[in-house]
């Protein structure tokens, strides 16, 4: 899918390096008016910050990377946590909307702000990640145009297609 290679290339220094907490809080209601159909007020969110880099990863909905104290990204949809206990796991999330902002952007630095973290620059790089919980979902699910889900709705198609030419005229 297009969106997932763009995140990729856009946001590419993200994966496989570690990112450390942050600060985490739950969504306020000016990011609501830039993302409505995405977010809820009070929607959780988790701030990763790349050290020394003003690069940060931002996790809109997960409860489970907010009990991480340290994140690795090893692709779009499975993360290496390591939480304060000691303890690590690896994380895997469905469909995820994604953003890269590859930009400076107040926005993120306002996120943070907001979640009790001053003295921060403006940040270089910025992901938004939208986490999709639900590890039943197929990862497809966002991109109808991958190979198996196009088949399946060329085949339903073609039946109802060829259906409506055999109805006697009326």
């Amino acid at each position: 899918c297009k969106m997932i290679n763009e995140f990729g290339a856009l946001c590419g220094e993200m994966f496989n390096v570690t990112m450390k907490l942050l600060c985490t809080d739950t969504v306020p209601i000016f990011l609501i008016k830039i993302f409505p159909k995405l977010i809820s007020l009070n929607d959780p969110y988790t701030v990763f910050e790349l050290e020394g880099r003003h690069s940060y990863f931002l996790a809109f909905y997960s409860t489970r990377l907010r009990e991480c104290k340290t994140l690795k990204m090893i692709d779009t949809y499975n993360f290496r946590c390591e939480k304060y206990h000691g303890k690590s796991s690896n994380l895997n999330f469905g469909y995820s909307h994604r953003v890269c902002f590859n930009s400076p952007s107040n926005l993120t630095l306002d996120l943070i702000n907001y979640c009790g973290v001053t003295g921060h620059e403006e940040s270089r790089l910025s992901a938004f990640y939208f986490a999709n919980e639900d590890t039943k979902m197929n990862r497809n699910d966002g991109c109808l145009l991958e190979y198996p889900n196009l088949v399946v709705c060329l085949l339903v198609f073609l039946l109802f297609w060829i259906l409506k030419q055999w109805q006697p005229n009326r």
